[in-house]
Protein backbone atom coordinates (compact mmCIF):
# COMPACT_ATOMS: atom_id res chain seq x y z
CA UNK A 1 0.00 0.00 0.00
CA UNK A 2 1.27 3.47 -0.88
CA UNK A 3 1.41 6.02 1.92
CA UNK A 4 1.77 9.78 1.66
CA UNK A 5 3.22 11.49 4.74
CA UNK A 6 3.41 15.26 5.07
CA UNK A 7 4.92 17.15 7.99
CA UNK A 8 4.33 20.65 9.31
CA UNK A 9 6.78 21.30 12.12
CA UNK A 10 5.41 23.60 14.81
CA UNK A 11 5.47 27.16 13.45
CA UNK A 12 5.10 25.96 9.84
CA UNK A 13 1.38 26.03 10.57
CA UNK A 14 1.57 29.84 10.76
CA UNK A 15 3.01 30.07 7.23
CA UNK A 16 -0.29 29.87 5.39
CA UNK A 17 1.09 29.56 1.84
CA UNK A 18 3.53 26.81 2.82
CA UNK A 19 1.10 24.83 4.99
CA UNK A 20 -1.64 24.98 2.34
CA UNK A 21 0.85 23.72 -0.27
CA UNK A 22 1.78 20.76 1.97
CA UNK A 23 -1.89 19.88 2.54
CA UNK A 24 -2.64 20.22 -1.19
CA UNK A 25 0.24 17.86 -2.06
CA UNK A 26 -1.10 15.30 0.40
CA UNK A 27 -4.71 15.65 -0.82
CA UNK A 28 -3.72 15.24 -4.48
CA UNK A 29 -1.48 12.25 -3.82
CA UNK A 30 -2.61 8.97 -5.35
CA UNK A 31 -1.76 7.18 -2.08
CA UNK A 32 -4.69 5.56 -0.33
CA UNK A 33 -3.35 6.41 3.11
CA UNK A 34 -2.66 10.11 3.64
CA UNK A 35 -1.03 11.35 6.85
CA UNK A 36 -0.12 14.79 8.13
CA UNK A 37 2.16 14.85 11.16
CA UNK A 38 2.40 18.04 13.22
CA UNK A 39 5.03 17.87 15.98
CA UNK A 40 4.44 21.07 17.92
CA UNK A 41 3.97 22.94 21.16
CA UNK A 42 0.39 24.20 20.86
CA UNK A 43 -2.23 25.40 23.25
CA UNK A 44 -5.96 24.73 23.00
CA UNK A 45 -6.35 27.91 20.92
CA UNK A 46 -5.26 25.93 17.83
CA UNK A 47 -7.76 23.10 18.08
CA UNK A 48 -10.62 24.10 20.36
CA UNK A 49 -12.77 21.03 19.66
CA UNK A 50 -12.54 17.54 18.20
CA UNK A 51 -13.31 18.53 14.60
CA UNK A 52 -10.93 19.70 11.90
CA UNK A 53 -11.72 22.03 8.98
CA UNK A 54 -12.84 20.46 5.69
CA UNK A 55 -9.35 21.23 4.35
CA UNK A 56 -8.17 18.06 6.08
CA UNK A 57 -10.92 15.77 4.78
CA UNK A 58 -9.43 12.43 3.76
CA UNK A 59 -6.20 13.09 5.66
CA UNK A 60 -5.32 11.58 9.03
CA UNK A 61 -3.88 14.40 11.14
CA UNK A 62 -1.44 13.34 13.86
CA UNK A 63 -0.72 16.06 16.39
CA UNK A 64 2.30 15.24 18.53
CA UNK A 65 1.81 17.98 21.06
CA UNK A 66 4.20 19.16 23.71
CA UNK A 67 3.35 21.80 26.24
CA UNK A 68 5.33 23.50 28.94
CA UNK A 69 2.92 21.88 31.40
CA UNK A 70 3.97 18.31 30.58
CA UNK A 71 6.39 17.97 33.50
CA UNK A 72 3.81 19.33 35.93
CA UNK A 73 1.14 16.93 34.68
CA UNK A 74 3.46 13.92 34.78
CA UNK A 75 4.60 14.77 38.29
CA UNK A 76 1.06 14.66 39.71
Amino acid sequence: MCVCIGVLICMDVNHVTFSRAVVKKIRTSSAKLKLLCVPADMGSDRFSDASLPATFEGIYVILCNHTSYANEVLAV
